[in-house]
């Protein structure tokens, strides 16, 4: 088992649970904002396979990581990950995004997908120290 299979998220910390991926276009997820107090580039968000993932040739999934000073104010891109064509077994780790130092307070994520991928994620922060 890789080390990356056994990242659990806090007790209610999910930034989506069960999240259906976009066909194509965008899925913003609801579980969020999280607080990143004091985490000072301490704090990934990790993508972990609900269901089997399919990722069709040629297609690609992006989470797209967004963050903000206040929990309700204006949310911009500050980094983006990409997942390539694929199979993915459920249960499985599909990837993450480590937030740089300057992330702001809070963040909130989105899924981005070109077409066609099918599957559940669920989406959460985790420490990485």
């Amino acid at each position: 088992m890789r080390m990356f299979d056994n990242r659990l998220p806090q007790y209610g910390e999910y930034l989506g649970e069960a999240v259906t991926l976009p066909n194509s276009g965008t899925t913003a997820l609801t579980g969020g904002p999280a607080k990143l107090s004091g985490s000072v580039g301490g704090t990934g968000v990790t993508v972990r396979c609900k269901t089997a993932v399919t990722i069709p040739s040629t297609k690609v999934l992006h989470l797209v990581v967004k963050d903000c000073d206040t929990a309700d104010g204006t949310y911009k891109e500050m980094c983006r990950v990409t997942f390539q064509a694929g199979a993915y077994v459920a249960g499985k780790h599909l990837g993450e995004a480590v937030l740089p130092s300057q992330a702001k307070r809070f963040i909130k994520c989105d899924l981005v997908s070109d077409g066609a991928c099918v599957g559940k994620v669920d989406v959460y922060p985790y420490a990485t120290r």
